[in-house]
């Protein structure tokens, strides 16, 4: 059996706990009506819940994103659950750029965590100077595996010289 707690404890939970929700509500507000996404064109979302997630999923998964690239340009926006902006785009400059500066773009904290949960913390999830560390020490091992590689096949692959030049081409 629970204990039961006294009437101002309990009250005290519950204002807690209504105001960590508030607290996560306002961050996801700032976030989607803040965003400079705001700012780009795109279909409008017909849900604030779903967002335009209800009208991809709805048909063909490839002919919604094609009909706003001809509608929108290259470049466009549309909502995902609980209207947060996904950016959609073509642009080759664009994407390099977000791939080529991926510290400036910050990735959900969720995503990071579940990823985390089921793969560790590797080389995709780590940022910064831990990350440089594992890109030398992955560079480090692939050098020497190389290395290894290449002393202990090279006397098997001069063994076969004559007969792979005696071979004809196809």
């Amino acid at each position: 059996m629970l204990p039961s707690l006294p009437f101002q404890d309990a009250l005290a939970v519950t204002c807690a706990i209504l105001v960590y929700a508030l607290w996560r509500l306002y961050k996801r507000w700032r976030f989607v009506y803040r965003s400079p996404l705001r700012n780009l064109p795109g279909p409008p979302s017909p849900s604030w819940l779903y967002g335009n997630m209800k009208e991809v999923f709805t048909t063909d998964g490839h002919a919604v994103p094609d009909k706003w690239f001809a509608q929108y340009g290259r470049t466009y926006v549309d909502h995902g659950f609980g209207m947060t902006p996904q950016l959609w785009t073509l642009d080759l400059r664009a994407i390099h750029h977000i791939l080529t500066h991926s510290m400036d773009y910050g990735v959900p904290e969720d995503n990071v965590k579940t990823v985390g949960e089921l793969l560790g913390k590797g080389l995709l999830l780590v940022h910064g100077e831990q990350h440089r560390q594992q890109v030398r020490a992955s560079m480090d091992i692939t050098r020497s595996h190389i290395m290894l590689i290449f002393v202990h096949h090279l006397p098997t692959a001069e063994n076969h010289e004559p007969r792979l030049r005696a071979r004809p081409n196809p």
